[in-house]
């Protein structure tokens, strides 16, 4: 049966309408694809936890307060181990050493027992006090020789005979760097440094009658 003119066009004039129903149709199930594949990229993102990290760069020595640090979220496959979670449980804390933007604060960053974790059995931290010059080239995680020299015995140091310097540490590990209170003379400072307990006691003999200078040794 011939189709008239008149329903010809009319059967034309529809077309544009089921195409723009097709093209929305497709638009439709591409946004319901795309949103199903961001929910099942999110559902297998990497799992995160909370660590606590430094708001800005602190000096050795800071006690840390509120605005010193903040909180990020850390993928918990490259976390430390030994991170908090809670600013709160460090507040009022004191670096062992530096800390630029954004790292981690963890337990042996902090001036504490935690100093010594990581040292091999038989060793210990010990606290070996020189000069703040000395010491201001010195940082966290340096390892050093610990030199004697030995004093001059009340004489004169420009006319007393002079002695070799002695090493009582050698390649010992820098824990801490830590500023001491003016005690009126010369500034001094402390370095906890990690070695055998004979090495520690011999440090210990010299302490307040041989000045110490220490070495740094490349890495």
């Amino acid at each position: 049966m011939r189709r008239s003119i008149a329903d010809v066009l009319s059967l034309l004039n529809r077309w544009p309408r089921r195409l723009a129903a097709l093209a929305c149709l497709l638009l439709a199930g591409a946004s319901a694809l795309t949103a199903r594949g961001q929910a099942a990229a999110r559902t297998g993102a990497a799992p995160s936890s909370p660590v606590v990290v430094s708001a800005r760069a602190l000096s050795v020595a800071t006690m840390l307060t509120a605005r010193d640090l903040a909180v990020a979220r850390w993928p918990r496959d490259i976390l430390p181990g030994n991170e908090f979670a809670d600013p709160q449980r460090l507040i009022g804390r004191r670096l062992a050493g530096p800390l630029g933007a954004g790292e981690a604060v963890t337990t042996t960053r902090l001036v504490g027992a935690d100093l010594a974790l990581g040292l091999r059995p038989g060793e210990v931290a010990a606290p070996v006090s020189v000069p703040a010059e000395v010491a201001s080239f010195v940082r966290s995680g340096d390892r050093v020789d610990v030199l004697a020299a030995p004093p001059a015995d009340g004489l004169d140091a420009t006319t007393a005979p002079r002695r070799p310097a002695t090493t009582v540490a050698q390649d010992v590990p820098v824990l801490a760097v830590l500023p001491l209170p003016d005690s009126g003379g010369d500034a001094v400072a402390q370095l906890i440094i990690g070695t055998d307990r004979a090495t520690a006691l011999r440090v210990a003999a010299l302490h307040g009658r041989t000045v110490l200078a220490v070495v740094a040794n490349p890495p």
